[in-house]
């Protein structure tokens, strides 16, 4: 474990100090998904501070060096993905294309926040229930370091998609996963994140 430190942080260096980084693996204590900021780094340990919490824990590098590793400021260009519900019944082709073109010309007028819109497709229909599914996928300019940047994008993209569905006369039904603006106070923005198949939602103060 002490030579596996050592050639993870000499040789590897999956990251620097900074970075915002993922740890995850089968019977981790370390969760999977929960996001650390890197401290400190020696040969023997790394210090990390819990992105939510500010708590801050040192690992042994030998630890970290059997984990799964995920750089967040190695990832560049953070992919928004959003998945719109409508009703089939309030959606044709033409209504379809001016969607389309509203979230580009969205994009286009924030450079500084978006590259491009990747995709908008529709992904699942059931005509028998009467719904169809939509899948929005748009590159942001910022990575997943930013993390609080980018949520707060996504969150203010999904809300500009509901507003176009009463635009353009379109019935939203629901979506897998919103993250919602609810909130300022204090210079920290309140996003709640909620599903739509759970009458469920957790706060998150970024």
């Amino acid at each position: 474990k002490f030579i596996e430190g050592i050639l993870l942080i000499a040789i590897r260096r999956p990251y620097d100090i900074g970075d915002r980084i993922i740890l995850s693996a089968p019977a981790s204590s370390i969760k999977v998904g929960e996001d650390w900021i890197v401290e400190d780094i020696n040969l023997w340990t790394t210090k990390v501070r819990h992105a939510a919490t500010n708590k801050v824990s040192c690992l042994q590098n030998g630890y970290i060096a059997a984990l799964s590793i995920t750089n967040c400021n190695q990832s560049p260009n953070a992919l928004i993905n959003l998945e719109l519900k409508v009703d089939i019944k309030t959606t044709n082709t033409h209504k379809l294309k001016i969607f389309r073109e509203n979230i580009e010309d969205y994009i286009k007028k924030r450079p500084r926040s978006y590259v491009s819109l990747v995709y908008f497709r529709c992904d699942d229909m059931d005509s028998e229930q009467g719904w169809a599914r939509f899948s929005i996928r748009v590159r942001h300019r910022l990575s997943w370091q930013s993390d609080g940047i980018v949520r707060k994008s996504r969150s203010e993209l999904l809300w500009r998609c509901k507003e176009l569905c009463k635009e353009t006369g379109m019935e939203y039904l629901s979506n897998i996963n919103e993250i919602m603006i609810i909130g300022k106070e204090d210079g920290l923005e309140t996003i709640v994140e909620t599903t739509a198949d759970q009458d469920t939602h957790t706060e998150k103060d970024i």
